[in-house]
């Protein structure tokens, strides 16, 4: 499987400033299946950020500027020789780290040509287009980006398939690409209770197709009657990094005394389906976990086999493993 990483990627990981993006990097590194791929373009346009990421942080720690004269100043760069040897080494520790992890790629005479084409077909940037290219040219499977404008772009015109690393299992799981399981254990707090776009609480399936229900409404099948079903999906973070973690419902029954049938009253008494998610919320969050269950190649999506709650760690320990998870998403 070979991935084309989209330069917002790599700055992540060298900031240390999205842990979805820095897993997804280190499960590449250590997956013999998985191969990267990038332009050597990626690698002057990293410098250029970090440049640029560096000397905003001179303008407002050392000279104490606005966040106006921050922004007005940003392309006025005064790095001295030594700063700027230092961001181009730390692309080079990143590269050399990965070693032939990730290849990169140079476009020919007919690569250039194919970024023109593309010109004529997508709103994007130049810089984007060179990466779409080198993508295309490189025969990468999946391009993985951050940026959201340029996802829905490609999505549109269907040039590639894209995602971001939060969604990549899913888009695997798709296109029936075989993932891995393996045992494993997780140790951390849970942080948020999703719902029912990720078949979460109470929630109707498709009676023809099983797909979840929006307002009622199948996204192959129209108007459908449909039929209640149970899920819970968590956000559990150890003080590092998420995973998402999935119970069955007969885990549900087992550790919530809560069934489909149970729930569907208590949602009718209540007139309003949200009454569940309130529930897994009470029970759930902010209880530090011991989480074993069944995960995948990427470490993002953990189904639960077994649940224990640790109460040895103290709520002032919780609530700053929950303050570092909220700044973190924040950022």
């Amino acid at each position: 499987m070979k991935f084309y990483l989209d330069t917002v990627i790599i700055l992540d990981y060298i900031k240390s400033r999205n842990t979805k993006s820095i897993q997804f990097l280190e499960n590449l590194k250590d997956n013999k299946d998985w191969i990267g791929c990038t332009s050597s373009f990626t690698k002057l346009e990293l410098i250029d950020n970090l440049q640029s990421l560096d000397h905003m942080a001179n303008l407002a720690i050392k000279e104490n500027r606005t966040l106006d004269e921050i922004t007005r100043t940003r392309n006025q760069r005064n790095l001295t020789k030594s700063e700027l040897s230092t961001t181009a080494k730390k692309v080079e520790i990143f590269f050399n780290t990965f070693g032939n992890k990730i290849i990169l790629y140079d476009l020919n005479e007919s690569g250039w040509n194919k970024a023109i084409e593309l010109s004529k077909l997508i709103n994007i940037s130049a810089k984007d287009l060179i990466h779409l290219a080198v993508a295309i040219e490189s025969k990468c499977d999946i391009f993985i980006t951050n940026d959201t404008d340029l996802m829905r772009n490609i999505k549109k015109e269907k040039l590639i398939q894209i995602s971001n690393p939060m969604n990549l299992m899913g888009l695997l799981d798709k296109e029936k690409i075989s993932i891995s399981r393996k045992l494993e254990e997780f140790r951390g707090i849970i942080v948020k209770i999703l719902e029912s776009d990720y078949e979460s609480g109470l929630f109707k399936r498709c009676e023809l197709c099983n797909h979840v229900l929006k307002k009622g409404y199948c996204s192959e099948h129209q108007k459908v009657k449909g039929y209640y079903d149970l899920g819970l999906s968590a956000i559990a973070y150890n003080g590092f990094f998420e995973v998402q973690v999935t119970f069955e419902k007969e885990d549900i029954e087992k550790y919530f005394e809560l069934t489909v049938e149970k729930a569907v009253s208590m949602a009718n008494e209540a007139l309003d389906r949200g009454v569940i998610i309130d529930l897994f919320e009470r029970k759930l969050k902010s209880k530090f976990c011991i989480i074993n269950g069944i995960s995948n190649d990427f470490g993002y999506d953990i189904k639960v086999t077994s649940l224990e709650y640790d109460n040895s760690i103290s709520p002032i320990e919780v609530s700053k493993f929950n303050d570092k998870w909220i700044s973190e998403t924040q950022e």
